[in-house]
């Protein structure tokens, strides 16, 4: 709950729908920011250790596999469900475990994932990304004419294309998201602006359900045009990767703009807002709830173990070695060594390491006539602290312009904005 990605947008999203029907809501995630002071400053508790959980929950509703299985490992006796975002990212791989009683895909590739993950047919379905109809709201008037298009994507490969057509047609582009260096927590109220919208996936759906003509296309490959005709098809890919089966080209831009239909828009916004309400996904998610929880308390509970001390350590061991966004923790340390990704000081300070271990065991070979090793092990010893030394300035300098480059992203977007008009 740090960025703004789709998983962590679903996850408020439901939280907040979910509290309004009045269940107490805890969100565990091992990397909390921004959108987790969002949530709290709303009343929504969000905690990034799972001993500050402060109930034992009646459900789990998981999102990545990683937090899941903490989660499972500290509630033993829980029922959950898992929900797959992605086709291939690895913390949307599923994995079976006798507390997870559904498996659910938000599309039909995910739903592909998870037979491939070896999941059992009869505990997988479908639900659909939802749309806070609430918050998205439509549009007073819908332009004859399109005159302003936005583009929304994690990435900006496809930015210089788009940008072309949209010039040659006549078209002001503005661009939002992670690709540009702009993520924003108001999509909402910037979309009534704009009258085509470039994006994939949740967000053309929420573009869609306000009134603009949404274009599906992103780094990945290009769809087309949504429209009624397509809408329910495309809509059961999550308008996501398995539509994406052409290239972003300047033809197919440019035809797809050629299609804009202001009665198309409206009709089609209209079935948008019905198909994707979040209260109707909300609907399902309470009816599995309340279907695995009965089955469980149905369960027999007379032979539970106590695995408190368990429990702890075991979780407390997954959130530090099991992969996370949290680069901190010592998983992200011990993967760097195994791929070798460590920096050239390190590397050279491994080498070193590897060649005073050689002549330590040479000098207790050859007993004592070894000055001129002594020597060279002094030095070596000598070069490493300094290495170890430097090595430790360089990671300072790294932390400093990480921090220097998220200041300044916002100021260098604008001033790009500005100087390329």
């Amino acid at each position: 709950m740090s960025s703004r990605s789709g998983t962590e947008i679903v996850t408020a999203e439901l939280a907040d729908e979910l509290r309004i029907r009045g269940h107490e809501i805890v969100i565990y995630s091992l990397s909390c920011g921004k959108l987790a002071e969002s949530l709290r400053f709303r009343g929504i508790v969000v905690v990034d250790k799972i001993h500050d959980v402060p109930f034992i929950p009646d459900v789990i509703h998981g999102h990545h596999n990683v937090t899941l299985a903490i989660a499972l490992t500290h509630f033993p006796n829980t029922p959950s469900i898992f929900v797959c975002h992605d086709f291939d990212v690895w913390h949307d791989k599923a994995f079976l475990h006798p507390m997870i009683k559904k498996y659910v895909a938000v599309d039909k590739l995910c739903l592909k994932r998870l037979i491939i993950d070896n999941i059992p047919n009869d505990q997988c379905l479908i639900i659909n990304n939802a749309v806070n109809t609430n918050k998205f709201v439509k549009k007073e008037k819908i332009s004859p004419i399109p005159k302003k298009a936005l583009l929304l994507s994690k990435s900006s490969i496809q930015h210089n294309v788009i940008s072309k057509v949209c010039q040659i047609n006549g078209l002001e582009l503005d661009v939002i998201g992670s690709g540009f260096g702009n993520e924003i927590d108001n999509l909402n109220e910037v979309l009534k602006d704009y009258d085509i919208v470039f994006a994939t996936a949740r967000m053309a759906i929420e573009a869609a359900s306000c009134g603009c003509c949404v274009i599906v296309c992103d780094h990945r490959g290009f769809a087309g045009i949504l429209t009624t005709s397509n809408w329910t098809d495309w809509y059961a890919g999550n308008l996501g990767r398995s539509i994406l089966i052409e290239d972003i080209s300047e033809t197919n831009l440019t035809n797809a703009i050629a299609q804009y239909s202001p009665n198309d828009v409206a009709k089609l916004t209209t079935q948008v807002r019905l198909d994707s309400d979040i209260k109707e996904k909300v609907d399902q998610y309470e009816q599995i709830y309340k279907e695995i929880i009965s089955y469980q308390n149905s369960k027999s509970n007379d032979k539970q173990i106590n695995l408190n001390v368990y429990q702890y350590n075991l979780s407390a061991f997954l959130e530090d070695f099991l992969p996370s966004y949290n680069h901190n923790k010592i998983w992200f340390d011990v993967s760097k060594k195994f791929l070798n990704l460590d920096s050239p000081e390190l590397t050279i300070l491994k080498s070193m390491n590897t060649k005073l271990d050689y002549l330590e065991q040479r000098e207790i070979e050859l007993g004592k006539d070894t000055n001129f090793i002594r020597k060279e092990v002094k030095h070596i010893k000598e070069d490493i602290d300094l290495i170890r030394q430097d090595t430790d300035l360089i990671r300072q300098d790294i932390g400093f312009l990480r921090l220097l480059t998220n200041i300044l992203r916002k100021p260098y977007s604008w001033l790009k904005k500005i100087f390329n008009r």
